[in-house]
């Protein structure tokens, strides 16, 4: 009985995860740790909703490697971006002159302009207030192209910059630097990418090595982790189901849940181990270990329940799921836990008879 219920419960675990998983995604902005509701948020986006753009993008570059020629090509070919909305570079920069009473129009002309057949840059953009230390640098030394990002593409800065640098790179563009919030969502949205996929196996390794030393049997190690990682399994479904991003913060919830539940499966086992040669072993160890499991799991709890009173969205998650994976891998230690162990002979045959 206690098998299928185990099996049973890990079946819906599974259908649990496989519902939600379709409704993940990943946000590396810094709206991820607002609510919906935050004035900050709303009035950013009725910002973007207005001028139609949603960010900006600058793009150093060093004249001295950037001839004019190359910078109006360079601001051409970013132009032609899907998700560009505006650039603004030397090239585009005009002089504005006095009002005209009688035109009733303020005269213009290029910072930039064609002289024979070759582009020539009017040094008086250097002192311009308008354009100095923006488009270009008040010693000339370098020069400065501003991007602003379309609405509608403010969560794609894993794929905007890249597609950037590969542009840039295309135009055999040197030495040039890229500034701006989307640049800092890249390396966020990297960061995410790595505890999501590439560091948990390094854990589940490094806390399987401890636990294998401890029990001195790959099978008790590997039931220690059932627990916990079938509580991710649900948390992580859960997340999909109700649409909810993963963020810089929220990306450590399965890392939390798998290194602290871990330890309610080995104190378990470790009881377990204790009362193999007993009648009923797994009866009284699930009777001797419910209730200190149980209380250390609302302990642990009680000390992550504490981001859900932050007003920012992405503590109040953290503590919600962080909270709800601890309770659940105590449950699941409890319940699943004692159909999933071996036979007394499997564990420790050497036990398997009392002591005379």
């Amino acid at each position: 009985m206690r098998k299928a219920v185990s099996f049973a419960l890990l079946a819906a675990v599974v259908i649990i995860l496989l519902s939600g998983i379709n409704g993940l995604s990943f946000d590396p902005s810094p709206a991820a740790f607002l609510s919906d509701d935050d004035p900050e948020l709303a009035a950013f986006n009725r910002i973007a909703e207005v001028f139609g753009d949603t960010g900006s993008i600058m793009v150093i570059l060093n004249a001295s490697e950037t001839p004019l020629e190359l910078l109006k090509r360079i601001s051409d070919e970013i132009k032609s971006l899907d998700w560009v909305n505006s650039v603004l570079s030397a090239t585009e920069a005009m002089k504005l002159g006095r009002f005209n009473l009688f035109t009733l129009r303020i005269p213009t002309e290029d910072y930039v302009y064609l002289e024979d057949g070759k582009l020539v840059l009017n040094e008086d953009l250097l002192t311009d207030p308008i354009y100095s230390n923006l488009l270009i640098s008040s010693d000339g030394s370098y020069y400065g192209i501003l991007i602003t990002i379309a609405d509608g593409n403010e969560l794609s800065s894993d794929t905007l910059v890249p597609e950037l640098r590969s542009k840039l790179d295309s135009l055999d563009v040197k030495g040039y630097r890229l500034i701006g919030e989307s640049v800092a969502n890249t390396e966020t949205f990297r960061s995410i990418i790595d505890l999501t996929f590439k560091y948990p196996p390094f854990i589940l390794l490094a806390i399987l090595m401890v636990y294998v030393i401890k029990f001195r049997k790959v099978s008790l190690a590997l039931l220690t982790l059932v627990p916990p990682l079938a509580s991710v399994m649900a948390i992580v479904g859960v997340m999909g189901i109700m649409k909810l991003s993963i963020n810089s913060l929220t990306v450590m919830i399965p890392s939390f849940i798998v290194i602290i539940g871990s330890a309610y499966g080995m104190h378990f086992l470790s009881r377990f181990e204790e009362n193999i040669h007993l009648k009923n072993a797994v009866s009284r160890t699930v009777h001797e270990e419910r209730v200190p499991v149980l209380l250390s799991a609302l302990t642990t709890m009680a000390g992550f329940s504490s981001y859900i009173l932050l007003d920012l969205k992405a503590f109040q998650e953290m503590g919600i799921f962080v909270c709800s994976g601890i309770f659940l891998s105590a449950v699941f230690t409890i319940v699943v836990l004692p159909g999933l162990v071996p036979s007394r002979e499997t564990v420790n045959p050497q036990r398997a008879s009392p002591p005379r």
